[in-house]
């Protein structure tokens, strides 16, 4: 499990906290089965698309309580397990859906990797929460990051919100401590949180949040959770 949170607070935005979880969870009975096992895998896929016997967002969510919870279940076939994805929000989104990248390589492409997102239309606000891929490559990340951006413009001219602002969190598995791609770059967006390690195994800093709003303050926190490899990132936010 992978959680964060994000808060932004100003007289456009009065306190709007957003919750970024990524979870995982999978029927323990399967939990031997081989990454590369395409019959397996397809066997799993089904099963949990039938059953549909754990879920562990819902109780991320109840636990939480915010006002509003977005999130999409759905498998495809040839996966074994959702996005993981999650956000939970006190205000209720204008629109919302998923993304699940195209471009996806080795025994990430067996989970339904992407990223979901929230329109807020009275704010002129997009949320997106991410996870890319650790396999595959620079190119296979590139190629995600390429996915995102594009996406947010088609909303953008979809929505006719030439202006409208952005706010991008999740475990982008792109270590901004020793920079290789500049996801800043890719996104047109500034980095909101600091260097330090989320993933203190390998003592990178691949967790982050993203925007273009006009922040004038901001805190960064980082918590060691017992169930999770990462440790939880908190951010609070003023908007000038």
């Amino acid at each position: 499990m992978l959680s964060g949170a994000v808060g932004v607070q100003s007289g456009h935005f009065p306190q709007i906290h957003v919750q970024l979880p990524q979870i995982y969870g999978v029927h323990p009975h399967f939990g031997l089965l081989a990454r590369n096992a395409q019959i397996q895998a397809f066997a799993l896929s089904l099963f949990i698309n039938i059953t549909r016997c754990y879920n562990p967002k819902d109780i991320v969510a109840r636990y939480f309580d915010f006002l509003h919870c977005v999130q999409f279940t759905f498998i495809p076939w040839t996966q074994l397990m959702d996005n993981g994805l999650l956000i939970l929000c006190n205000h209720s989104p204008s629109k919302s859906g998923y993304h699940r990248f195209e471009n996806m390589k080795h025994e990430d492409a067996l989970v339904s990797k992407g990223f979901i997102w929230c329109y807020f239309e009275s704010l002129n606000l997009m949320v997106i929460n991410t996870h890319l891929q650790a396999s595959g490559g620079e190119a296979t990340q590139i190629a995600q990051l390429d996915e995102i951006s594009g996406f947010i413009q088609d909303r953008k001219d979809e929505f006719g919100c030439s202006d409208c602002k952005v706010l991008i969190a999740g475990d982008f598995n792109i270590d901004m401590g020793n920079i290789t791609i500049d996801i800043g770059d890719c996104l047109s967006l500034t980095k909101m949180s600091d260097f330090r390690p989320t993933y203190p195994e390998e003592n990178e800093n691949i967790d982050h949040v993203f925007t273009d709003l006009p922040i004038s303050e901001k805190t960064t926190h980082l918590f060691q959770s017992a169930i999770s490899d990462h440790r939880a990132l908190f951010m609070e936010m003023s908007v000038a």
